[in-house]
This record gives C-alpha cells, sequence and structure tokens, in this order.
C-alpha cells in the first residue's frame, strides 16, 4: 500500500511541476532534412514567426572595410569627384615630418595638407575623417591646423590645433573630401 501511494505521489508531484514550467510554449514544426546536409537532425521551425528583414528594410550594417583596410593600404582617400585614392604605409611614412606642440606636447608629426597633396587634393572645402574612435569633420580653416601620427605599426592618429584632444581621432583609415 504504501509503494502504491508512493508511486501516486511522485506521479502527482511530477504532473503539477511540468504543467507549472511549460505554460507558454508554443508547438514546433519540425522542417525535414535534404539529403546531403551537414546536419542528421532538423531544425524547428516555431509557425508565425518572422524569417528576417524584408529586403528593404534591412538595417545598416558597419563597413568592416573602412576598419580593417585591404592589404599594405594604410588609408583612403575619396575625392569630392568620387575617386578612391589609396595610400600606402611607405607613402605616408616618406611625409616630411616636423616637430608641433599640441596639447602641451611636442610631436613629430606630418601635415594633414601633405597628405592631401599626395592624393592630389590641393584645396578642400570640408574634409570628413573616419576612424576607429570616430568621426570628425573639418573646415578649409581647420585642415590647415591638422596632422597625422603615423605610427610604425601603421595605425594613424589625427590631431587637430584648436580641437579638444579628446576630440581627436585614432585610428585613421579613410578620409572625404567635399
Amino acid at each position: 500500500m504504501k509503494t502504491i501511494s508512493y508511486i501516486l505521489f511522485v506521479f502527482l508531484m511530477g504532473t503539477i511541476l511540468l504543467t507549472a514550467c511549460g505554460g507558454s510554449v508554443k508547438p514546433v514544426e519540425a522542417t525535414p532534412v535534404l539529403a546531403g546536409t551537414k546536419s542528421a537532425y532538423p531544425v524547428p521551425v516555431q509557425k508565425n514567426t518572422p524569417v528576417g528583414y524584408p529586403a528593404a528594410s534591412q538595417p545598416d550594417q558597419p563597413n568592416a572595410a573602412a576598419a580593417y583596410p585591404a592589404d599594405g593600404i594604410v588609408l583612403q582617400v575619396v575625392k569630392a569627384d568620387g575617386q578612391v585614392v589609396s595610400l600606402d604605409f611607405k607613402g605616408l611614412a616618406a611625409l616630411a615630418k616636423q616637430n608641433v606642440t599640441l596639447d602641451n606636447k611636442q610631436v613629430n608629426v606630418s601635415k594633414l595638407s601633405d597628405t592631401l597633396s599626395l592624393a592630389g587634393i590641393s584645396a578642400p572645402n570640408k574634409v570628413t575623417l573616419t576612424g576607429t574612435s570616430g568621426q570628425l569633420e573639418l573646415s578649409k580653416d581647420q585642415v590647415a591646423q591638422a596632422y597625422l601620427d603615423v605610427t610604425a605599426n601603421g595605425t594613424i592618429r589625427l590631431l587637430v590645433q584648436g580641437v579638444p584632444p579628446d576630440k581627436w581621432l585614432t585610428g585613421v583609415s579613410g578620409i572625404k573630401v567635399e
């Protein structure tokens, strides 16, 4: 008699537990697996579940190529006419450097205007630089006071006289000229 009441007690507790835990589960329909696929198990698919964004409303994806340029290319400059000029580390390292005091520190850097000249740009009205730390838009006057610090490993910092150091860019990989 004790055995039957024990089994009945376990059965009732199990039923209560399963009922309490599984109250809002939606039924799942399995899709067939095609021959030659890697998985032997079907993928469960819930009914009335959106599969993805419609093509017209896909979210914007970051441009990974801007942060990680192609082999040897350190900086890409987009001219006002849309032409893209790619500059490599050797070309940037060969630019003339000068000692400048920025934020009370002496740095050995090259002028942004020299970099633009290397790309065939002489008098930009507006320049937008993109780096891993963000974007910075410079006016024609600010370009004359902007400098690039190209490190030995090929990363580029933008330093601008008259702009607070927390706004300077690191990991500069792109310049758009207007």
